[in-house]
């Protein structure tokens, strides 16, 4: 088998020699390739300028102790010169508005302010009323910010809330500046607000927090005891017996206290559900029935003063209450008279 091969004839052109680009297709094979000049890449430039896109508020706002969260300022900045623990005063450019107006950057530092994480880098802008923090610069920082339909919230790297914001009239999200100290406890936190908002039931007050119905109130726990002492002594109706130094009887039953406890919310195994209670007021000794119904009182308190008259001769004191009488006579006829106090 006899195999041909195609001989081409290699055709050397020189730079100096001119070709037919439109001619056969041979010759613009053989064409020397040339290199394509690099096309010029858009280069950006740093300007010393500040953007903040918030411009009404900025401008008219009136409150300084509000600060808003803003996703277009590229700065934390406010107009109110207390707020820095350090301050350099420099001029640094000028901040551009959402409406076009420029105000100028004269110092730059660090804002520490009760509630509110430190911020870094800010600008001290002159004629800004507002107080704005940078979103870009918070997460720069480490912080997260999540948004809802009401509120915003910035959490800590390790996902802890640090901070809760409200959505307020104007539609921006603003936090309000705490002055409750970090120190405090859960406890004392909220035995503060309970006495801030006109002495509030505990409960409701943890309501409040708890759903943020009230700005700049914070997460409150339970109180230990949950006991008020101004609460228990304004919704008292009868003031209390002052305290005797010294005891008033010279024998045992004398004077002899009652009391009638009930009905309770629990029955016992017996089915009672009063307490009847006899203290003797010089030893001190008591004596405790329980009973099924309210009905008995009267009937115990005969066959304990049958038992007490029969053992000892004295006279029983009382004071005569509804819960011991229930409206029947004293003067029995087995019974000596008692002596009314």
């Amino acid at each position: 088998m006899i195999e041909k091969r195609k001989n081409r004839a290699k055709m050397h052109v020189s730079r100096n020699e001119n070709i037919d680009l439109h001619g056969p297709r041979n010759n613009r094979a053989h064409v020397p390739k040339t290199t394509k000049k690099a096309k010029i890449v858009a280069k950006w430039i740093r300007k010393n300028e500040n953007v903040c896109h918030v411009a009404q508020i900025a401008l008219k706002a009136n409150s300084s102790n509000f600060w808003y969260l803003d996703s277009g300022c590229s700065r934390h900045m406010t107009g109110n010169k207390s707020f820095f623990e350090t301050l350099v005063m420099e001029e640094g450019g000028n901040v551009t508005f959402g409406d076009g107006s420029k105000r100028n950057v004269v110092g730059k530092g660090t804002i520490s302010v009760p509630g509110l994480p430190s911020l870094s880098n800010a600008l001290y802008v002159d004629g800004l009323k507002a107080n704005l923090i940078s979103i870009s610069h918070l997460s720069d920082e480490g912080y997260f910010v999540l948004f809802s339909k009401d509120y915003c919230s910035i959490l800590k790297p390790d996902g802890q809330t640090l901070l809760k914001g409200m959505r307020s009239s104007d539609n921006c999200y603003c936090l309000e500046a705490s002055i409750v100290s970090n120190h405090l406890s859960m406890d004392e936190q909220i035995e503060l607000w309970h006495e801030r908002l006109g002495h509030m039931n505990f409960r409701d007050l943890r309501t409040l927090g708890k759903f943020n119905c009230v700005r700049g109130l914070p997460k409150l726990g339970k109180k230990a005891n949950g006991i008020c002492g101004p609460c228990q002594q304004g919704k008292q109706t009868k003031s209390m017996h002052k305290k005797g130094k010294y005891l008033t009887t010279k024998e045992p039953l004398e004077l002899l206290h009652m009391d009638l406890m009930g009905p309770m919310q629990t029955e016992s195994l017996g089915g009672k559900r009063y307490i009847f209670v006899y203290v003797d007021d010089f030893s001190r000794f008591t004596w405790t029935y329980f009973l099924r119904e309210k009905s008995e009182t009267f009937d115990k308190f005969k066959m304990l003063c049958n038992k007490i008259q029969n053992e000892m001769n004295s006279n029983i004191k009382s004071i005569n209450g509804l819960e011991v009488t229930m409206g029947e006579n004293l003067r029995m006829p087995p019974l000596k008279p008692f002596v009314m106090v």
